[in-house]
């Protein structure tokens, strides 16, 4: 709805100008007889500035917080942000739901998506709580930001709602998106128990990537694809089974690349469908 709000706003600026021209030529003598030419030009002169200003307010809001670290805060672009970065406290983030942002319908800036991020923040110091705000999320990390995903923050000590991705500390979660680049294959769909048990009680083995096919939908911007393994467990036979998965397409060729080669894996104790796969190019 803002947004559309906005291109409303865009659309009627062309006018502003033209509108007090006319009204000028068409009426001048009259309301001039009556208030004079001096309250005449300045009734004019605040028209125009008030009609601008209704104008483009809409977008110096947007673009305020995207330059001054509204929507880009998290990633530690803003001053205060940085500030978080160097002194703040060390937390564990898990991804509790991702959807639009808060206002509502579709909104992009510089071609990437403005989405509403929940987290539970895990700081150590007291009960794991939530946090709720709208970012820009790059097209190409959405998939690893799905419900049940987990990466590093920083938290500032003074507001603990205020949160930035910590790029150092993400390291150690497989497939966070300061890692090493590799897309996260596995995970869709699964809760917190699901990654508790693979952690702790899952099984190691190897898989080989059988194949990749289009499926001609996407999914939270990225092409879902069809996926087949065939898995290796020690002391077991081998099994096959395909999934779909939202897949960055810039991973998809090098995925390709690589069909027929086999790689580490970790199959959930409970569910031998639910696996995370170590691929490397």
């Amino acid at each position: 709805m803002a947004q559309k709000k906005r291109r409303i706003s865009l659309f009627f600026l062309p006018f502003v100008v033209v509108i007090p021209l006319v009204l000028w030529n068409v009426f001048q003598r009259q309301i001039t007889s009556y208030i004079g030419q001096t309250w005449w030009i300045v009734g004019l002169v605040v028209f125009i500035v008030l009609t601008v200003a209704g104008s483009i307010i809409p977008f110096i809001g947007a673009f305020g917080s995207f330059f001054g670290g509204g929507y880009s805060f998290f990633w530690g672009s803003s001053k205060k942000g940085k500030e978080i970065l160097t002194s703040g406290r060390a937390a564990k983030a898990t991804v509790v739901g991702i959807g639009e942002h808060s206002g509502g319908g579709t909104l992009t800036i510089n071609d990437q998506p403005v989405l509403n991020l929940r987290l539970e923040i895990d700081d150590g110091y007291k009960q794991p709580y939530e946090v709720s705000f709208d970012t820009i999320v790059p097209r190409s990390v959405v998939p690893q930001f799905q419900p049940g995903a987990m990466f590093a923050v920083k938290v500032d000590p003074a507001d603990p709602q205020k949160v930035v991705i910590d790029p150092e500390g993400a390291k150690k979660f497989q497939g966070s998106i300061a890692g090493d680049g590799k897309p996260t294959v596995g995970g869709k769909g699964w809760t917190k128990l699901d990654h508790k048990l693979l952690e702790q009680d899952g099984k190691d083995g190897m898989a080989k990537l059988l194949g990749l096919e289009d499926t001609g939908r996407s999914e939270d911007f990225n092409p879902v694809v069809a996926i087949s393994y065939e898995v290796y467990l020690p002391g077991q036979e081998p099994y096959s089974f395909t999934k779909e998965i939202p897949i960055p397409s810039n991973y998809i060729q090098q995925m390709k690349s690589v069909v027929g080669r086999t790689f580490p894996c970790r199959v959930h104790p409970n569910d031998r469908t639910k696996i995370n796969v170590d691929i490397t190019f």
